[in-house]
Order: C-alpha cells, then structure tokens, then sequence
C-alpha cells in the first residue's frame, strides 16, 4: 500500500489560511501526507537571468514564509516542496512524482482584459494526475480536533462541501 499524499500548492499570497486549513482537514480525514508546494515562477523572457532569480527567490522571503507553514493539526505528517519553473507544468510534475491522492489550490476571480483567463486550478483540470480541489479563501475551517467537537460553529456550506469531499474520494 502506497501513502496517500495531498498537496497543497500555494503562491503564498491571498487565502493561505484557508488552504492550509482545508488541505490540513482533508489530509487528517484520508491519513495522508501533507506536502506544502511553493512554485517560484520564472518568467521565459528573462533568459539567462533565469538562473539568478531563481537562487534569489529560494534564498529570500518566500521560502521563509513556506517554512513557516505547518498544518494545523500537529498529527498531520508534512513535508515543504519549493521548486523554480512555470507553475502549471511544476504543479503537475510534482503531483505525478508524489503520486498525489489530491491536488488543494485556491480559485482566484477571473480578470477580463482581452477576454477570458482561465484559473489555475481550471487549467490543471483534466493535466493533474489527481482530483484538484479548488478554494475561495472565507471563514477559516476549524483543525480536525476542534472541528469533530465544535462542529456547529463551522458555517454550513463549508461543512456540506468536506463531507461531499470526503464521499466522492471514498
């Protein structure tokens, strides 16, 4: 039996809390690994420079803000993943080498200039080796242990939504 492993990609900005508390949930329910994925994105038409942004960036802010990430439930077993590329693509490697059981991301608003532009997580349908659960940063989820016992302060729809969750991955 292999183990199961959910991954929580996030640029570390907008509803980082939220994310972590679903993908934390969702990991502690399925007794799964939680790997905490930051993509550093590298812009094509920086060439050669490519390379210096890519030292600079694992070297600075982000990766200290990734590893002060951890789930909020502390029997989630968890690992931190910083890897530099084009996030659709590293997304998807990285979920076919962890062989992930599911793939949390958050769901940004469209923006309209020149026509529609797809989220990430709608263009990593039907590329991601796993199912991608998409969020919209809201009220926080409670940790597990706090959830089972003070289950009426989470907002109904939050709660209608993890037990869908929950069926469709049993």
């Amino acid at each position: 039996m292999t183990e199961r492993t959910i991954i929580f990609a996030t640029d570390l900005a907008g509803g980082v809390e939220s994310g972590l508390a679903l993908a934390t949930r969702l990991a502690a329910d399925h007794a799964a690994t939680l790997v905490l994925l930051h993509v550093l994105p590298l812009q094509d038409s920086s060439g050669e420079g490519m390379l210096h942004e890519a030292v600079q960036m694992l070297e600075g802010d982000a990766e200290r803000k990734l590893r002060e990430l951890v789930p909020l439930d502390p029997s989630v077993p968890y690992r931190h993943v910083t890897v530099a590329g084009q996030p659709e693509q590293v997304i998807i490697d990285v979920a076919k080498r962890e062989k992930a059981y599911l793939l949390v991301m958050e769901e940004r608003p469209r923006r309209w200039f020149k026509g529609a532009i797809r989220s990430l997580p709608a263009r990593l349908l039907g590329h991601a080796p796993c199912p991608v659960v998409a969020y919209r940063p809201g009220s926080e989820l409670k940790p597990r242990s706090e959830a089972s016992t003070k289950r009426q302060d989470t907002p109904l729809h939050q709660v209608e939504v993890l037990d869908l969750l929950t069926g469709l991955l049993e």
